[in-house]
């Protein structure tokens, strides 16, 4: 993986070398408080997210703690946008660099988007993390249940290696990714992986 003060860079490289596509990543930022508290406190997305408070003040206040984050290399948090409209987030973080591994998460998408958004999303937030960032691996966690999402990541090839009664514990290899994106050629919107 690269170092934290890399991170930065690449993502930036990243997003700029993907700005044409029509379903891509943009960088959140404090402007974005109103949507990502909508996205979060919509019932019928929220129910297997951490709890969130229905506060602004505290969601614009989150953001600005995470720019400091951002520009340590520390994490990334972004909003999908498709034909340049919003369509939901998701967030890479917890870097593990004894592990060579990546967390991701906040991943939602809104009601209403168009049907490829979620394959799109996933591929670009592993296209970024397993490619540009370089990390080996990723690991996250689903609620149980959750069952549409953790059946989503099985089928991409995540291992499940734990779980508990909240919750299932995933790790997924780069080469596991990388099988599973030959298999999902539609939804890469004509990239290469590196």
């Amino acid at each position: 993986m690269l170092t934290a003060k890399d991170h930065v860079s690449a993502i930036k490289a990243f997003l700029s070398e993907r700005h044409a596509d029509a379903t891509k990543l943009r960088l959140a930022t404090e402007d974005d408080s109103a949507y990502l508290l909508q996205l979060r406190l919509d019932p019928s997305r929220n129910q297997n997210i951490s709890a969130t408070s229905s506060d602004l003040a505290a969601q614009a206040a989150w953001m600005r703690a995470y720019a400091g984050r951002h520009a340590a290399g520390l994490e990334a948090y972004f909003v999908i946008e498709v034909d340049d409209e919003p369509q939901g987030s998701l967030r890479v973080y917890d870097y593990l660099p004894e592990r060579d591994s990546f967390c991701w998460g906040s991943w939602i998408i809104r009601p209403g988007a168009p049907s490829a958004t979620a394959y799109h999303s996933v591929i670009l937030a592993y296209d970024l993390a397993l490619g540009a960032l370089g990390f080996a691996r990723a690991h996250f966690d689903v609620r149980q249940a959750n069952l549409s999402v953790w059946k989503f990541h099985e089928k991409m090839g995540a291992r499940l290696v734990r779980e508990d009664a909240l919750d299932r514990f995933y790790e997924y290899e780069a080469e596991d990714y990388r099988q599973a994106r030959m298999r999902l050629l539609k939804f890469t919107q004509k990239r290469d992986f590196s």
